[in-house]
């Protein structure tokens, strides 16, 4: 059973609830990650919000990133770090992953819309 307290109007407060409840400064947390200092794209760690400014970090710890999300991007999915053009490659783990079929800009939702593939 977990130990409540009570606020100011002596109502009793559980502390998991009222953690849960909690407003975050997220201005710090780390949203997205970039595998190898060559990487073109970060990886979302969390949904990005279109409009949210999210920091991420090069795995090795030593690089924090800002960057303004201009599209929603779920978590998983990778996050534009430059403006490319159509024909540019995008690098992803340090490797070519893919060519730019439609502009995308810095902060844009890179996916299957607008990369294909580099293998064939």
């Amino acid at each position: 059973m977990t130990k409540s307290t009570l606020d100011q109007n002596d109502r009793a407060i559980n502390p998991v609830d009222s953690a849960l409840n909690t407003v975050q400064d997220n201005s710090e947390l780390v949203r997205f990650l970039v595998h190898d200092k060559q990487d073109t794209v970060g990886v979302a760690v969390d949904d990005i919000r279109k409009g949210e400014k999210v920091n991420g970090l090069t795995l090795d710890g030593q690089t924090r990133i800002s960057i303004a999300a201009t599209m929603e991007i779920p978590l998983g999915h990778k996050v534009a770090l430059k403006d490319f053009k159509p024909g540019e490659v995008v690098v992803k783990y340090g490797e070519r992953i893919g060519i730019v079929v439609t502009e995308i800009h810095k902060g844009d939702h890179v996916h299957v819309h607008n990369l294909k593939t580099a293998r064939w």
